[in-house]
């Protein structure tokens, strides 16, 4: 999945978070169920904690702006496409540049900002984007009919990489609490019980920059944000693709012997 870190598109870093979600699903049910080592458990952790979709974002949202650019200006010269070049000139007229100046680049700025101002300037941006072109007759108007299309569609792409980015950072959290309980037989009460060498520092919600939260459950546990707690209507309603990050882990026994303990009957 990380040959596709570098790619400038938003459908590669879409692809590529998606990929990552589904491997840390099925981690889900291997944490408990397989028998790890702590060093095997600590290798997929410190790989998880390295993974940040952050730039990728921001690399794909250039890439975007540039096929734009080139859609808009044909810059190649390529006979092929030099009528729609016209097209897009006569239909979208002086829309083109306003396009790039109020939509292009603050999609690309809205990138680049960190975790959680990301997801509150990409949702006010979407919503101010849709609209500024509701009266505008998108019959006639290429750039506005492309930003009103476009906007909600990025959002939810946005919504989708900050979910996946708190929910690796969130798996991160489930082994270092597997650690603990691999260690002293029985899961902790609160993360405040993990040694710092487990867990240095607790991750955040890309949503609410709040840490993510740690509870025993009649299974097991679950690693989760603050939005959880939210009432269905306010999650995902105004604010399109917005999700709630939850990582429960459903245990076969509820505690489980110690390393030394282990080592010592084999």
């Amino acid at each position: 999945m990380e040959s596709l870190a570098n790619e400038p598109h938003f459908i590669s870093q879409l692809t590529r978070v998606a990929c990552h979600e589904q491997i840390v699903d099925e981690l889900r049910a291997l944490l408990p169920g397989a028998v790890w080592s702590d060093d095997e458990l600590a290798a997929i952790q410190a790989d998880l904690r390295s993974l940040n979709f952050d730039e990728g974002l921001k690399r794909s949202m250039y890439g975007e702006r540039v096929q734009a650019l080139q859609f808009f200006l044909d810059p190649d010269g390529d006979e092929e496409r030099g009528a729609m070049q016209l097209f897009w000139w006569v239909y979208g007229g002086s829309n083109t540049v306003h396009f790039l100046e109020t939509y292009a680049n603050p999609f690309v700025d809205c990138a680049g900002m960190p975790w959680p101002e990301k997801w509150t300037a990409i949702d006010e941006l979407a919503s101010d984007t849709e609209t500024a072109f509701d009266g505008r007759d998108r019959s006639t108007s290429i750039a506005a009919t492309m930003s009103a299309l476009s906007a909600p569609a990025l959002r939810i792409g946005f919504a989708a990489i900050g979910h996946a980015q708190a929910t690796v950072y969130a798996a991160a959290v489930a082994i270092a609490v597997e650690r603990h309980r691999l260690r002293h037989g029985q899961l902790p009460e609160s993360l405040v019980e993990l040694e710092t060498d487990l867990l240095p520092a607790v991750p955040i919600d890309s949503f609410d920059g709040k840490p993510l939260q740690y509870e025993r459950t009649d299974e097991g546990y679950r690693v989760y944000g603050t939005l959880f707690a939210r009432p269905p209507a306010e999650v995902g309603g105004a604010s399109g693709g917005l999700r709630d990050v939850e990582y429960r882990v459903e245990l076969l026994s509820p505690t489980r012997e110690p390393a030394e303990a282990s080592s010592e009957r084999s």
